[in-house]
């Protein structure tokens, strides 16, 4: 904290600063989503989380260390404290590619970083990150999905920086920028907008992970399915009747691909969203086209 106060107060050019915070499974804003019992001293929340001692260091956005699940939904309760706080915050460091995750994992914590209210994702990847570092080289990681072995991690950065998933961060940013981006509001997996289909059970069927997010203005409902199930679901709170152009993006090509049928809401205002092309990941923008316009709304 003091070194933190000297800086803003050395500072001329009143930079804005922020702290690199410890993973979230021990600290976010209030400490909500953290891991029960887990080691922090302040039980999961931040030393800036306080408007005078933010204040009094400079601190004024988050530099958050999130690495969302690549096989479930992600984690709302996390998303919603760094949404709750007017500090706009950017997921900084989450799994680097071929340190922590492979390219499919670098991709995926964009797309979710964005449609959970963050407003920036920091990209890394071996030997770019730490140029000829030995930390946590020596052993396996395993991001939920792939294996990193120690042999991946050797990879150096002439060719880290041709990653397949370098060159999609491309698509991400042309995906994101295609729309008011910064005026999305989080879904938070809240089911009175979206529920997922679900097995007998009524719960999410196996394999069914995603992330959503909504616009106001035009009525948009923007998603990123990422789980290896090609089941989509259900969008509700729609206009009845009005029709809806429903547009695939490849996070792999940077390709659009209209999803073929026709999409009107029932007179309840439900719409059932088509089966993902294939099992890998896709994004998905779903708009009411106006009253009476038959042409699709082109994001």
């Amino acid at each position: 904290m003091t070194v933190a106060e000297s800086i803003h107060r050395a500072d001329a050019y009143r930079h804005p600063l922020t702290a690199h915070q410890e993973n979230t499974a021990h600290t976010t804003v209030t400490g909500r989503g953290t891991a029960p019992g887990g080691p922090d001293r302040f039980g999961g929340r931040s030393a800036f989380a306080d408007t005078a001692v933010a204040e009094r260091a400079g601190h004024v956005w988050w530099g958050v260390q999130w690495s969302p699940s690549l096989t479930a939904s992600p984690n709302a309760e996390v998303a919603r404290d760094y949404w709750a706080d007017p500090r706009p915050a950017v997921n900084y460091e989450g799994r680097y590619c071929f340190l922590w995750t492979k390219d499919f994992g670098a991709r995926a914590q964009g797309y979710i970083s964005f449609l959970c209210g963050l407003f920036g994702y920091g990209y890394g990847a071996i030997d770019i990150w730490l140029y000829q570092s030995t930390y946590d080289v020596n052993r396996a990681s395993h991001d939920g999905v792939e294996e990193i072995t120690p042999a991946d991690k050797q990879i150096p950065w002439s060719t880290s920086v041709e990653f397949p998933s370098a060159h999609q961060m491309a698509h991400l940013r042309k995906f994101f920028t295609s729309f008011d981006w910064w005026n999305l509001k989080p879904g938070f997996g809240d089911r009175a907008r979206f529920t997922p289909r679900s097995d007998a059970e009524h719960t999410p069927a196996k394999g069914i992970a995603y992330a959503f997010a909504t616009l106001e203005k035009p009525n948009r409902a923007v998603f990123y399915f990422y789980g290896t199930n090609r089941l989509t679901g259900t969008l509700h709170a729609l206009t009845p009747g009005r029709s809806h152009s429903v547009r695939w993006y490849n996070t792999r090509s940077g390709e659009w691909k209209d999803a073929a049928g026709t999409f009107i809401a029932d007179d309840r205002g439900n719409l059932d969203l088509p089966e993902k092309p294939d099992s890998a990941d896709w994004a998905l923008i779903v708009t009411e086209r106006p009253a009476g316009n038959p042409l699709p709304s082109v994001p």
